[in-house]
């Protein structure tokens, strides 16, 4: 009797084993997709230059477009769906929410150059500085979690330029975005932040 179950423990495991691998062996490998298949959708919601009668802006611009997909301000910047999707449809229009312990509530900032809400009425300078030092007209720092701009200290004149470029392009979208909030809000008392998408009611 305790060989049979002895023989019978060694099938089943053998069993187990093999329909492991070959589990492992029919699952098509990311290989076999191109990689445009996980960075199209990202670069597909960028806007577009080309209608930039001026060649030597557009160029620039292009230059800007390919640093803020890549440089992921999207992931950030543009509000989400309720089902965690992007909403293209408000590119950059700002919006998610950051509750960080110790530094209180964060909503990322609209992008897009309308006058009231985003950046439209901030010069390619004044979006430089940002990027470059991180600090508000008033003097306040940003949050570094909240916004990596050591990162972007890091890039050269020409790139910054490049992104003020674009953003100062993008479809103006008027997206009212709360102001820094010291209220930590986060529900779960062991967490140090949590990253919350949301999507503002234009006004």
């Amino acid at each position: 009797m305790k060989r049979i179950l002895k023989w019978a423990a060694i099938v089943i495991g053998i069993l187990v084993v093999g329909g492991f691998f070959a589990f492992l062996y029919f699952i098509p490998p990311f290989t076999l997709a191109p990689p445009e298949a996980f960075s199209g959708p990202e670069l597909a919601a960028a806007p577009r230059t080309g209608d930039i009668a001026d060649a030597k802006e557009r160029l620039i611009a292009e230059h800007g477009r390919y640093l803020v997909v890549t440089r992921g301000c999207t992931g950030c910047h543009t509000p989400s769906l309720p089902n965690g999707a992007p909403n293209d449809e408000r590119y950059l229009a700002g919006g998610n929410k950051l509750v960080a312990r110790g530094e209180g509530t964060v909503h990322t900032r609209n992008l897009t150059p309308d006058m009231e809400t985003g950046l439209g009425a901030r010069s390619r300078e004044e979006i430089m500085t940002r990027l470059r030092t991180g600090q508000f007209q008033d003097g306040r720092l940003l949050i570094g979690r909240a916004m990596p701009w050591p990162i972007f200290s890091n890039l050269t004149d020409e790139d910054r330029y490049a992104i003020a470029t674009y953003l100062k392009h993008l479809k103006p979208i008027r997206a009212s975005i709360p102001d820094l909030s010291t209220k930590w809000e986060i529900a779960d008392t062991a967490a140090a932040e949590a990253f919350i998408g949301g999507d503002f009611a234009r006004r």
